[in-house]
C-alpha cells in the first residue's frame, strides 16, 4: 500500500474524542504509556512524563523554502528582513509572543519554525499578513508547509542530481517535493545520467494530491506519478546496454524512500484522536505489510544504493523489528552509521531489544504456531545487526513530533544468504526477499480500483507534426529543444489542449513498458496549454506558456517572444485590473516593445531592485490589452513579495 492507514488521526466524524464527564479532549492513554515504559524507549520514568507533556502541546508551525526554486535566495532574505521583524513586533494580550526562528539543523537554514499552532495562526488577526504569505507562497510552490520531523528522511537519502529515486509511499507529497528539490537543485557531474523520480501511492485519489504537490507546484520533467500497491511495485524495463546478451534490463534505483503506512502514534500532537484509539494491535496488524513493502524496495535497490525506511510511529514492532527482519534476510544490506550527518539534529539510538505484547498487553517471549498473528519477524533476531544505528526522534527533545528513521545501503557485491537462515527469518507464507527483481509478487487490488485502465493514454507527438513546426517558429524555440519528448494525453497523439515535456529517461520508460505495468497517473512538466476561443481564431498561435513550465522552457527560447519590464510595469500588470490596456503601461519601454508584436504568449523578464534573481513570468498579449498568465494565488503571492500588499483583483 502506498498511503497511510485509512482514518489515521481522525475519528469517523472528523472530531477529536472527548471525555464523557468533562467534555475535554482526551490526551492520555494508560495502556500506551505502560506499553512504551515496558519497551524502555526512554532512559527514565521522568523522561517518559516529559515526553507525554510535550505530546499534549500544540505543534509549532513549520515550513521550508523550496531550495531549487529560482526565488529561493530572495525569499529567504524576505523572511529574514521582513517577516521575522514583523512577527517580533506583534504584541498579544496576556501572551508571550513567539518569534519566527530558523530550524538550525536544516541545510542553509531554509526551514523555519514559530511556536504557534496552525489553527491559532489562522484565527488571529495580527498574523493575517504572515498567514497570507504562507498560503500564497505554498500554492506558488516556493515554500512547503511541513512538520519538522517529516523533513528528516529525505535529507538522509543524500540524493544527487543524477540519481534514479523511488518514493514508494509518496502521498501527500511533502517529502517527494524535497527529493525533487535535490534532483533539480544540485550540479551533476559532467556526462552523468539524467535524474529520475518515480513517486508511487496505492490510493488513486491521493495520487492527484501528489500531482498537485509535485508536478503542478515544482515543474520537473523527470518525475512520474504511479498508482500501485507498494508491496507489489512493478518492475520497469529499459533496453539493455550495448553489447549485452539480454534485450532488456530492469530499472533499479540509486535511492529509495520507504516511508511506510504506520500506526502514527508519533503524530499525537496533531492527530489527537490517536490518544483514545491507540492499541498494541495497530502495530501488530501493520508489521507484515511494512516488511513486505521494505523487502520489495530492497529488490528494486541498485547495488551500492541507499534506502531510507521511516515511520511516524514509536513502536519497535513497526520499526526495529521490520528493519531487523529485512537485514537478517538480506546479507547484502547493512545499516549506515549516520550519526555525524546533520550534527545539530538531536536523535536517540535504535533499540536492540524489545518485547512483543498482544492487544491485551500480554507478553509473548517467543513465536508460537498457536499465535499466527505474531510472526517470528516481530522478535529480535539475536544477531548483531547494528540496530542502534537506527534513529529515533522524540517530541520533547527539539519540539517536534516523534519519528523513526533507518538508513540502509546495499553493498555492491551480492552476498548469498545461507538457506537455513533465510528459512528461519522468513515469515509464514512470504517469499524470500532474494527473489529476482523481475519476478515481483503478483499485484493485488489497490485503492481506487485496479481493473482495466479506462483513462486516456499517454502518447508522444510525432516530431514532424505540422503543429509543432508552426509552434516552434512562432515562439522562437531553439533547434536543440527536445521536441521528441513532448507528450499528450489522448489516443491519437494530437497536440490538442496541453503539451507536456518529459526527460529522455521517462520517454524510454513509457515506450518500453505497457500502460498496465506503469499505471501512470501523470508525468513531466506541463509546458504549454492551448486556449480555444472564437475571439482568437485569427491569432497565429493560441498556445500559452504555463507558470510551472516557464523556467524549463526559458533556456530554449530566442528573443522573438521575450520582453523586459520594470517593477512599475509589474504593479500595473498585477492589479487591480486583470487585463490592463497597453495604454495603461504609460508608454513605458515594455509598452513600446509590445506594440509591434503579434498577439499571443510571451515571456516577461523583470529585474527587481535589491533582488538577486530576475523574474520570469508567462504573459499574454491581446490586440489592445495584456495580462500575466498567473492564477489568483500566484498573483497574490507575487504582489505580497514585491509590494508588501495584495494588489491583485479582488
Amino acid at each position: 500500500m502506498g498511503g497511510r492507514k485509512k482514518g489515521k488521526g481522525k475519528t469517523d466524524d472528523g472530531w477529536a474524542p472527548r471525555d464523557d464527564r468533562t467534555g475535554e479532549i482526551v490526551t492520555s492513554n494508560a495502556k500506551m504509556e505502560a506499553y512504551y515504559k515496558a519497551q524502555h524507549i526512554l532512559a527514565s520514568e521522568e523522561e517518559h512524563e516529559t515526553m507525554y507533556a510535550a505530546f499534549r502541546r500544540d505543534l509549532p508551525t513549520t515550513f521550508r523554502v523550496n531550495g531549487s526554486r529560482p526565488l529561493a535566495q530572495d525569499l529567504q532574505e524576505t523572511i529574514k528582513t521582513e517577516y521575522v521583524p514583523f512577527l517580533n513586533a506583534i504584541k498579544l494580550e496576556s501572551e508571550v509572543t513567539p518569534s519566527l526562528e530558523p530550524v538550525t539543523w536544516y541545510p542553509k537554514h531554509y526551514a523555519w519554525s514559530i511556536k504557534i499552532a496552525r489553527k491559532l495562526l489562522r484565527k488571529t488577526p495580527e498574523y493575517k499578513k504572515f498567514q497570507h504569505f504562507l498560503v500564497y507562497e505554498t500554492e506558488a510552490g516556493n515554500i512547503t508547509r511541513q512538520e519538522a520531523v517529516s523533513m528528516i528522511p529525505p535529507l538522509f537519502l543524500d540524493v544527487r542530481k543524477s540519481d534514479w529515486v523511488l518514493d514508494a509511499c509518496a502521498a501527500p507529497g511533502s517529502k517527494t517535493s524535497q527529493i525533487l528539490e535535490a534532483l533539480s537543485g544540485s550540479d551533476a557531474p559532467s556526462g552523468s545520467k539524467e535524474g529520475l523520480l518515480v513517486a508511487n501511492d496505492s490510493d488513486a485519489k491521493r495520487c492527484h494530491m501528489l500531482i498537485h504537490q509535485t508536478l503542478h507546484r515544482l515543474g520537473f520533467p523527470s518525475c512520474m506519478i504511479v498508482n500501485n500497491d507498494a508491496r507489489h511495485l512493478p518492475t520497469f524495463w529499459l533496453p539493455s546496454e550495448p553489447g549485452s546478451a539480454k534485450a532488456k534490463q530492469p530499472l533499479l534505483y540509486d535511492r529509495i524512500l520507504c516511508d511506510v503506512p504506520c500506526s502514527g502514534d508519533g503524530t499525537l500532537r496533531k492527530n489527537v484522536a490517536i490518544w483514545s484509539k491507540w492499541s498494541p494491535s495497530d502495530a501488530i496488524g501493520l508489521h507484515a505489510m511494512q516488511l513486505r513493502i521494505l523487502e520489495r524496495c530492497i529488490q528494486l535497490l541498485k547495488p551500492g544504493g541507499r534506502l531510507v525506511y521511516s515511520t511516524c510511529s514509536m513502536n519497535p514492532i513497526e520499526n526495529e523489528a521490520v528493519v531487523g527482519a529485512a537485514l537478517a534476510a538480506n546479507r547484502n544490506l547493512h545499516l549506515v552509521d549516520a550519526s555525524s550527518h546533520l550534527p545539530e539534529l538531536k536523535r536517540s539510538p535504535g533499540l536492540t531489544t524489545w518485547r512483543v505484547l498482544d492487544k491485551n498487553m500480554h507478553e509473548h517471549p517467543t513465536a508460537s504456531p498457536s499465535l499466527p498473528f505474531l510472526p517470528q519477524t516481530m522478535w529480535p533476531t539475536g544477531e548483531a545487526l547494528d540496530l542502534e544505528r537506527c534513529m529515533r526522534f522524540y517530541p520533547h527533545v527539539q519540539d517536534t513530533g516523534a519519528f523513526f528513521v533507518a538508513v540502509l545501503e546495499k553493498i555492491a557485491k551480492e552476498v548469498p544468504l545461507p538457506v537455513a537462515t533465510a528459512q528461519e527469518n522468513a515469515p509464514a507464507k512470504r517469499k524470500p526477499s532474494q527473489e529476482p527483481v523481475e519476478r515481483a509478487p503478483a499485484p493485488k487490488k489497490v485503492k481506487g480500483g485496479r481493473g482495466v485502465l479506462k483513462e486516456e493514454p499517454f502518447n508522444y507527438v510525432q516530431t514532424d507534426h505540422p503543429a509543432l513546426g508552426s509552434l516552434k517558429s512562432f515562439l522562437g524555440i531553439r533547434e536543440d529543444f527536445p521536441m521528441q519528448n513532448l507528450l499528450v494525453r489522448n489516443a491519437t497523439g494530437e497536440p490538442q489542449r496541453t503539451l507536456t515535456l518529459t526527460s529522455n529517461i521517462i520517454r524510454t520508460i513509457l515506450t518500453h513498458n505497457s500502460p498496465e505495468t506503469l499505471r501512470l497517473k501523470s508525468c513531466g512538466v506541463r509546458l504549454l496549454s492551448r486556449t480555444e476561443s472564437s475571439k482568437l481564431k485569427d491569432y497565429k498561435s493560441m498556445w500559452r506558456f504555463t507558470t510551472e513550465g516557464i523556467d524549463v522552457l526559458r533556456p530554449y527560447l530566442t528573443a522573438e517572444r521575450i520582453v523586459t519590464g520594470t517593477i512599475d510595469d509589474l504593479r500595473t500588470l498585477i492589479g487591480p485590473e486583470p487585463s490592463p490596456t497597453l495604454s495603461a503601461l504609460n508608454d513605458s519601454a515594455l509598452a513600446r516593445a509590445l506594440d509591434p508584436l503579434e498577439p499571443g504568449t510571451l515571456l516577461l523578464l523583470a529585474d527587481i531592485p535589491r533582488k538577486a534573481q530576475q523574474l520570469a513570468l508567462p504573459m499574454w498579449l491581446a490586440r489592445v490589452s495584456c495580462n500575466l498568465l498567473l492564477d489568483k494565488t500566484d498573483r497574490s503571492a507575487l504582489s505580497l513579495r514585491l509590494f508588501g500588499e495584495d494588489l491583485s483583483p479582488k
